[in-house]
């Protein structure tokens, strides 16, 4: 019985070695600066170059004055918006993936134990054998009949 529960435990961790780092595993704080620095400034060049392209079309009378102003003023605030993005967000999202993590941690073992104890047999672990009670000739599933009546059909014998 102990062997059984051994092995179940075991397959349990084995579950959970391949839920579990992924949802822990966090890119070190060194690397989110550097990765936020690097979108930060790629932002920054793209909306430099929709600025230019919007000032070139000023300067070739494609858009109005008071488009461009609008314009302007639009990719300005979209540039604040992007470069000031906080880090709270990274942070709630590691938070979030700890607290799956040390839920599906506690959460895996106790339904596999639950489900095995509602669905599956418990008293065929402690290993004596379920014996049925043969109070009757051994019988097949064929309306009752013994095996002898089987055969005695088979071979014309009745």
């Amino acid at each position: 019985m102990i062997l059984f529960w051994v092995l179940c435990a075991g397959l349990i961790i084995i579950a959970l070695a391949f839920i579990l780092p992924p949802l822990l595993n966090n890119v070190s704080e060194k690397d989110k600066a550097l990765s936020d620095i690097d979108r930060k400034e790629a932002n920054i060049t793209v909306y430099r170059d929709q600025l230019e392209e919007l000032k070139a079309d000023l300067h070739n009378g494609i858009v109005s004055q008071d488009q461009f102003a609008q314009d302007s003023e639009d990719i300005k605030r979209r540039l604040l918006e992007d470069t000031s993005a906080d880090k709270s967000i990274a942070t709630a999202k590691v938070a979030n993936n700890r607290r799956t993590a040390y839920v599906l941690a506690l959460a895996i073992p106790v339904v596999a134990v639950v489900f095995y104890l509602k669905v599956g047999s418990p008293p065929g672990v402690s290993g004596s054998p379920v014996t049925q009670s043969t109070t009757q000739p051994a019988r097949m599933s064929s309306g009752g009949r013994s095996a002898e009546q089987i055969a005695a059909t088979e071979y014309g014998i009745r």
